[in-house]
């Protein structure tokens, strides 16, 4: 399991392996995002993960992707789009730039360190 902040910083190590070993690969990782999202709140960070399994599946579901069924040099992609909740403004040019402004500055403050 590979993952940012958003995720780690949500959910403790012990809940992210007890849902790596309670459900099959997919459902865990949708239960990870579901509950790092929730934790998270209006105010979160962003959300971005990489599960893998090594070796025989305990629980293989009907949506696996197995590396075996795939062609040499082939490649596979499994992207969930994100809707909009409704009634949710949309973000301002003012607030973006706000947003980049505090980004440039972090990252001036690490690079000085």
């Amino acid at each position: 399991l590979l993952c940012t902040d958003g995720i780690w910083g949500m959910i403790s190590m012990p809940e992210i392996s007890a849902l790596l070993h309670a459900y099959t690969l997919e459902d865990a990782v949708r239960h990870l995002m579901d509950h790092a999202e929730f934790r998270g709140g209006e105010h979160g960070d962003n959300l971005s993960l990489i599960a893998m399994t090594w070796g025989e599946a305990r629980m293989p579901s009907k949506d696996s992707i197995s590396t075996l069924a795939l062609p040499d040099g082939g490649v596979t992609t499994q992207i969930n789009a994100m809707t909009p909740l409704s009634g949710s403004a949309a973000v301002s040019d003012d607030e973006i730039e706000r947003a980049i402004a505090e980004i440039q500055q972090a990252i001036q403050k690490i690079s000085a360190k």
